[in-house]
């Protein structure tokens, strides 16, 4: 078999009933495989896919920057060595990534030449959901108290995100990007691209999320969005506070984590993309494990 590159179209919120059956046959672990974050991530990707053969297959365009990723399917040699020769055609020295674990041993087998390194700064934190939920013993001191000033200060209360509190989370988002002035960073525009897309989509990519009100002024100072990855996992794909509310965050994840701790043996709260402040947010919370990624490097095959 041949894969043709032009038989890859843009992905549409239509599609999702076809990952979907896949992703039931074979479980997902890494959010950037999740259908919400390849579609809500689809204007600052150009993200592109076809399915042969039982496999997904999915191709990025960044900043005219392409890469394949390792399909996602049925075993089947023939699917990966096809969408490798698609990756070494783009001429690109990193054009392909793997996104889930199971994935890198066939692709070593199969070239055993190449050199395939890990991304720490795009590997998934993935928490045990009753550390979040209880936050024992003394590593979670700090964060127990800076959670409870935040409750004696903001008295806050916790709601669903629905179509009733949707036009005031929009307005919340509106502020968030003010303040962090979205326009001015290109990533933060399209992260903000990304997260109005959700909400807009909300229902149909089967998203759920959670806002914190203040108690002082009813305000909503605080949201997350999340879904199920897999079926003993929950990842949440975004996280937004008010930084003038001191301990909005810690109150998102603790508050998620008491709701869904009889659901989910894990949260994922996704990576940390190399950003210092947020890797230590996020090492604060003692992760249980990484979900890696993986990306070949040409310039350092022989």
């Amino acid at each position: 078999m041949t894969i043709n590159p032009h038989d890859f179209r843009p992905i549409t919120i239509e599609d999702r009933d076809s990952f979907q059956k896949i992703y039931k046959k074979h479980p997902i672990t890494h959010s950037e495989n999740s259908f919400a974050t390849l579609f809500c991530w689809k204007q600052y990707a150009q993200t592109e896919f076809l399915i042969t053969r039982g496999n997904i297959i999915v191709r990025t365009t960044v900043n005219g920057y392409v890469t394949y990723r390792a399909p996602i399917g049925t075993a089947d040699d023939s699917v990966l060595r096809n969408v490798m020769d698609l990756a070494l055609a783009t001429g690109n020295a990193q054009p392909f990534f793997l996104f889930e674990e199971d994935q890198i041993e066939a692709y070593q087998e199969l070239y055993p030449h190449f050199v395939f390194r890990e991304d720490r700064n795009f590997f998934d934190y993935v928490y045990r959901t009753e550390m979040l939920a209880k936050l024992p013993g003394k590593e979670y001191l700090t964060i127990r108290k800076q959670l409870h000033k935040f409750h004696r200060t903001t008295d806050p209360s916790i709601e669903e995100v629905s179509a009733e509190n949707m036009e005031e989370i929009l307005e919340f988002l509106q502020k968030w990007c003010e303040w962090h002035e979205c326009d001015k960073y290109e990533i933060l525009k399209h992260e903000s691209i990304a997260l109005h897309t959700a909400l807009k989509y909300f229902d149909a990519l089967h998203l759920s999320g959670i806002v914190v009100r203040s108690g002082m002024n009813g305000a909503i100072i605080g949201m997350s969005v999340y879904e199920e990855l897999s079926p003993d996992t929950l990842v949440v794909h975004y996280e937004k506070g008010l930084h003038e509310n001191e301990g909005v965050y810690k109150e998102l994840v603790n508050a998620l984590a008491v709701r869904m701790e009889e659901k989910y043996l894990f949260i994922d709260r996704e990576s940390d993309m190399g950003v210092p402040g947020l890797r230590d947010s996020k090492t604060r919370y003692h992760p249980d494990h990484f979900r890696k990624l993986f990306y070949l490097d040409l310039d350092a095959t022989i």
